[in-house]
């Protein structure tokens, strides 16, 4: 974690970190590895599908398709659809729980009477701005004393300023 001061408020920055991180990114990448191949066979299926309509069509024999009425193929083609609309979703909400596992940073900064909490993990980035007003709550009266009073160095850590003074 690291605290900064900026010239109108605070920085916290959180990166992500420590051992256990690998291993769910690791059952993450197993997981999406799966999943392109699911992604694959899905369009595949509905790329063959497609050919195979567009085919009959110019040939004019557009009585079945794949042993299924022509009704039966379009209604199995527009649930393949919206199931890898869905899986799609799910493979690139995965990716970003593994980039945030592996390289993800999170930062809380209050400026100008706002809180904003940026979440970087690479290649996503997300910021959200949140209004800090007065009386909102006991969470924000304890924000707005706390940047009220000039910041502090706990005790116990370590001053830079006073190394090799007596």
């Amino acid at each position: 974690m690291k605290v900064s001061q900026l010239p109108d408020g605070i920085s916290i920055e959180v990166r992500s970190a420590g051992l256990a991180r690998f291993f769910a990114g690791s059952f993450l990448a197993l997981w999406l590895g799966g999943w392109a191949a699911g992604e694959g066979f899905a369009l595949t299926m509905l790329g063959a599908g497609a050919f195979a309509l567009f085919r009959k069509l110019v040939h004019g024999e557009v009585d079945r398709l794949f042993g299924m009425t022509v009704t039966t193929a379009l209604l199995a083609g527009l649930f393949l659809t919206f199931w890898l609309a869905l899986w799609t979703f799910g493979g690139v909400a995965a990716m970003y729980r593994l980039a945030q596992l592996l390289w993800g940073v999170e930062t809380i900064q209050v400026r100008g009477g706002k809180l904003f909490v940026v979440r970087r993990a690479w290649p996503f980035t997300s910021t959200r701005e949140l209004p800090v007003r007065p009386g909102a709550g006991r969470w924000a009266s304890k924000l707005e004393r706390l940047l009220s009073k000039p910041p502090t160095r706990p005790s116990g850590c370590f001053n830079r300023e006073r190394v090799g003074t007596a």
